[in-house]
């Protein structure tokens, strides 16, 4: 299905009518996926779209990504996720889930109110100090049932992961001061290298699991007072599997992003305090200034990429520029500092 074609689909999914009620759909849009609110129902189309880190392209591709996701998300979400349904087409014309054939399929959730997102919370300054406790309670139950996965794969895959980061930053190199990019390029890579025995063990330890991997705060909602992480990544398991702390830099690396220092700091520490394993985790905090960086470097790689035509936004090259700050920031080395408090 051709991009043009995909819109017809997103038309009839943007009809109240299509979903026997009067209330306006709301629709979201992201690079990978459009979503459509309606009523009490949620479906999310992926997008026939193909980048270096996803492929959605066909439509075979985009059937198994909505089976996969909410074969991911169910054991941690399946209060949201109700199931992969298809988009027919038919002599009577489009239908969620009808007989004809079906031409899109679309991840078919429960709604949940839109605006208790975590990100949105945080805009509005309500992401309370109570509340970060639980979040990180969310984030040690989802860890804690991951299956542990081998170690050298893992690695490879995140040194995949950074050098795919850094191709796609170095094409897009007009868009950050030159001199901060190649200044970021040898450290996230000089960083890699030396962290790599640490990894190595880590993974040997056990600390390399099947993740959430995309665990920003966008992707945790507020739901009946409790947070719950949905979204996990579905379109590459290398991406997904990883450490576990380099699961969490991504909602440490959001909330310091957000200048929530404080919360970030509570998260953190709550997750160390409550762990199973503090010895370890302590260990790994070494990595923690490569993780938030490379996490940062993604969220920047993103807001540069070409869209359908080929041209970048300049709304997301804006949006670009502080996670490119952020990522060099992280790998700025510092002082140390010895503070007694009595």
């Amino acid at each position: 299905m051709q991009a043009n074609q995909q819109e017809q689909v997103f038309n009839f999914l943007s009809d109240p009518a299509s979903h026997a009620q009067v209330a306006p759909v709301i629709r979201i849009d992201t690079h990978g996926a459009a979503v459509f609110l309606a009523g009490e129902h949620a479906y999310k189309v992926k997008r026939a779209v193909r980048f270096p880190f996803m492929d959605y392209s066909t439509l075979e591709k985009r059937r198994l990504a909505c089976e996969a996701e909410v074969a991911v998300n169910r054991p941690h979400a399946g209060k949201l996720y109700l199931g992969a349904v298809p988009i027919t087409l038919s002599a009577q014309g489009f239908s969620i889930g009808g007989s004809g054939e079906p031409i899109e399929w679309a991840v078919h959730l429960k709604r949940f109110d839109e605006n208790q997102t975590l990100d949105l919370l945080a805009e509005r300054g309500e992401l309370s100090a109570d509340l970060v406790p639980k979040i990180t309670k969310a984030v040690l139950a989802w860890h804690g049932r991951a299956e542990i996965h081998d170690v050298n794969q893992s690695v490879d895959a995140l040194s995949g992961v950074l050098e795919e980061t850094i191709a796609e930053l170095l094409a897009a190199r007009e868009s950050f001061p030159p001199e901060r990019l190649a200044e970021l390029v040898e450290r996230l890579r000089g960083s890699f290298a030396a962290n790599r025995p640490l990894l190595l063990t880590r993974g040997r330890e056990g600390q390399v699991r099947r993740c959430h991997g995309d665990l920003h705060l966008r992707n945790i909602a507020l739901i009946e007072g409790e947070p719950v992480p949905f979204d996990a990544i579905e379109f590459d398991e290398d991406i997904a599997v990883t450490d576990i702390l380099y699961d969490l830099a991504f909602l440490l690396m959001d909330l310091w992003q957000r200048g929530l220092f404080g919360a970030a700091n509570i998260c953190l520490n709550r997750y160390l305090w409550c762990c199973p394993d503090l010895e370890r985790q302590l260990r790994g905090l070494a990595l923690l200034p490569m993780f938030m960086a490379l996490r940062a470097a993604i969220r920047a790689k993103i807001g540069v990429l070409p869209d359908a035509s080929g041209r970048r936004s300049p709304a997301g090259q804006a949006l670009a520029m502080p996670y490119f700050r952020a990522a060099s920031a992280f790998l700025t080395p510092s002082r140390p500092r010895l503070i007694g408090i009595g």
